[in-house]
């Protein structure tokens, strides 16, 4: 998977309020998922989740700088924020 992939949109969308309990519910899903080695679980709630709230273009942008200048600690901390 490459960043591009991702699709993100021209600006940052917030989550509303009526939506914040799912989104936060998905978020977790996919992070105890992960935690727990089911990969393709935490994947699916990870892409339940981007629906909800995609990520940035900004924030991809500035993780594939980081990513092609050869610090990918610093990318995946960006995409984790």
């Amino acid at each position: 998977m490459t960043l591009g992939s991702l699709g993100a949109p021209s600006r940052v969308s917030c989550v509303p309020s009526s939506s914040s309990r799912q989104f936060l519910g998905h978020r977790g899903a996919a992070s105890i998922a992960s935690h727990r080695g089911q990969h393709q679980d935490a994947r699916e709630w990870a892409e339940r989740t981007l629906k909800i709230v995609p990520v940035s273009r900004r924030v991809l942008c500035l993780a594939a700088a980081e990513l092609a200048a050869g610090d990918g600690s610093s990318a995946e901390q960006r995409l984790r924020q």
